[in-house]
């Protein structure tokens, strides 16, 4: 059975008028979302403003989020950053706040090419013991984890999902046919949900 099933929304930040963290609206909109049904829970994606805010401000984040959770679904984190030594450093510091997986983009200040690209989610997933979800968005960023690159990450078991938002529906079936059922693949793109479930993703 996939380690990660079923529905997690990624969590948009919320923010008071002035910019600061909004950790009550941020609580209620995660424990709203879990009675509701979701499966678990993305803090700090992309569109949480990850890349903007403070090491600390994301330390209050995943642990609002800890408490609010508290042990019902799965709780993972977002991790966005420019350099590999600043990857493996924050997800060490994201187990510390109690996270219980990672998200991970590729490097947002460069572009990789395969061989670089399979080395970053390795140089990561080498910093903690925490399972990872890998964001796979080229339009948006310019790196495509492709099936190509998710073979050299075969033996790497910390990696253990992909989040698949390339565009092309058929990717869902290569992943399958190449690598079976080695990597979860969640639907990362809600104009191609049904045709995702109808291929199978978990």
């Amino acid at each position: 059975m996939a380690l990660w099933n079923g529905v997690f929304p990624a969590v948009t930040t919320k923010l008071a008028k002035d910019g600061a963290l909004d950790i009550g609206a941020l609580q209620s909109s995660i424990d709203r979302l879990i009675g509701n049904g979701v499966s678990g829970i993305i803090v700090l994606p992309m569109l949480g403003e990850n890349a903007s805010l403070k090491l600390d401000e994301r330390e209050r984040v995943i642990r609002a989020a800890v408490e609010t959770v508290a042990g019902r679904v799965p709780l993972l984190s977002g991790l966005a950053e420019t350099t590999l030594e600043g990857a493996r450093t924050n997800a060490r510091n994201y187990v510390a706040f109690g996270a219980q997986g990672l998200m991970v983009f590729p490097s947002l200040g460069y572009k990789t090419d395969p061989r670089e690209t399979a080395s970053w989610y390795k140089g990561i997933a080498s910093a903690s013991s925490l399972p990872i979800m890998i964001y796979n968005n080229p339009i948006a960023y310019g790196v495509d984890c492709t099936v190509a690159v998710l073979e050299q990450l075969a033996d790497t078991p910390e990696i253990v999902c992909v989040k698949e938002e390339s565009g092309d529906i058929r990717r869902v079936t290569d992943i399958y046919v190449d690598l079976q059922d080695r990597f979860s693949v969640f639907c990362g793109v809600d104009d191609l949900i049904v045709e995702s479930s109808a291929l199978g993703v978990t």
